[in-house]
């Protein structure tokens, strides 16, 4: 069931513009508080969380999560229900859409272990005043998160592979642990 909850979910603003992903546990608790709807695959049409409840998990193809007394279709769309201050075309801060955004790659070393052994790296340390935010925070393997440490990369005479930038939501590739649902793609286009 775990897997499931942490599976991508594309998360669209008010104006049905992406955001970036999260996780199906993060959309149905927004829904859950009525801060979003999830949205239907085929049809696009939006549901309360109560809603999506009870249209029960009908499709046996669909991913579900199953509780004690019912079984949850996992969302693979959720719309928010309140303006957000997020630009259209910005995407979500967080660890997933980084490493989505550099494609999973460790930008110290170039190497690929996987999305569970990569992890954020402040190239500016926190303790030197490093923000994290896009353009300071970059995917990094554990070996080469250790080797920098608290330094610049030139103090530990390591170079990033691309600097890091804010990355606009209709660049967002595929997952790194999965391929994009085709219900996303009328807002991300479709990717190879």
């Amino acid at each position: 069931m775990n897997d499931q909850l942490d599976a991508p979910t594309l998360l669209l603003s008010k104006l049905w513009a992406p955001l970036g992903t999260t996780t199906v546990r993060r959309v149905l608790s927004l829904a859950y508080r009525d801060t979003a709807r999830l949205v239907d695959p085929v049809t696009y049409q939006a549901y309360s969380f109560e809603e999506w409840v009870a249209a029960g998990a009908d499709d046996e193809q669909a991913p579900t999560i199953q509780a004690p007394s019912i079984a949850i279709k996992a969302p693979e769309l959720a719309v928010l229900n309140h303006h957000t201050p997020v630009r259209p075309g910005d995407m979500v801060f967080s660890r997933r859409n980084v490493m989505r955004r550099d494609r999973c790659t460790c930008q110290y070393c170039g190497a690929q272990p996987g999305f569970e052994r990569l992890s954020v790296d402040h190239v500016v340390p926190r303790e030197r005043g490093g923000e994290t935010d896009w353009d300071n925070c970059v995917t990094a393997c554990d070996t080469c998160r250790e080797r920098k440490g608290d330094r610049l990369p030139n103090e530990a005479q390591m170079t990033l592979r691309r600097a890091p930038v804010r990355p606009d939501a209709s660049s967002i590739p595929t997952p790194c642990d999965a391929s994009m649902p085709v219900s996303w793609e009328p807002f991300l286009g479709e990717r190879a």
